[in-house]
């Protein structure tokens, strides 16, 4: 296909595609001609799909926009709640500190260590929002060549492959 997933549909001109941690060549670059994003939503009504058993995301920071697209869209929560995606596979970027000593950035790359930890926690609360419709993580594995995120030697990386698999609404509180 000559489209992406993102958060929206759209068409971002040559050089305007929004940038997230760690984007292509971790800031440096931008889309050299116009790109096509569609929502998952679209995408699979475009395709003729209505579920889908496994669906992998591997697009180098893009997957906060999109995962918080699909959290915060009333149908895509419906349809992820009831199990329309059965298995997520998510290879997340988790932004390093300013001080991290990182010397792949960009101008792009936010200087405020405020700024870096507001994303991250952010980017986690999405992860946690899945739990809540039903999906659970059975594995995860580390990016050992990625960025660390602190500065400290046994900081934790900033890449992570993350693999949830849908379970079925969690019980209501109070009933188990």
């Amino acid at each position: 296909h000559d489209w992406g997933l993102g958060g929206t549909d759209f068409v971002y001109p040559a050089g305007t595609a929004p940038w997230v941690w760690p984007g292509a060549g971790y800031g440096a670059f931008s889309n050299p001609a116009a790109w096509q994003f569609y929502a998952l939503q679209t995408a699979m009504a475009e395709l003729g799909h209505e579920k889908l058993a496994v669906f992998k995301c591997d697009i180098e920071g893009g997957e906060w926009p999109l995962l918080e697209r699909l959290l915060s869209d009333s149908r895509a929560r419906t349809m992820l709640s009831r199990g329309g995606i059965r298995q997520i596979m998510f290879e997340v970027h988790f932004m390093p500190r300013p001080d991290a000593g990182l010397s792949a950035t960009s101008a792009r790359h936010p200087t405020s260590a405020a700024l870096v930890d507001a994303f991250n926690l952010h980017a986690r609360d999405l992860l946690h929002q899945l739990s809540g419709l039903g999906f659970v993580l059975w594995k995860a594995d580390t990016n050992g060549v990625s960025p660390p995120l602190r500065s400290a030697a046994s900081s934790p990386r900033s890449c992570h492959e993350l693999y949830f698999v849908w379970r079925g609404a969690p019980p209501a509180r109070g009933t188990v």
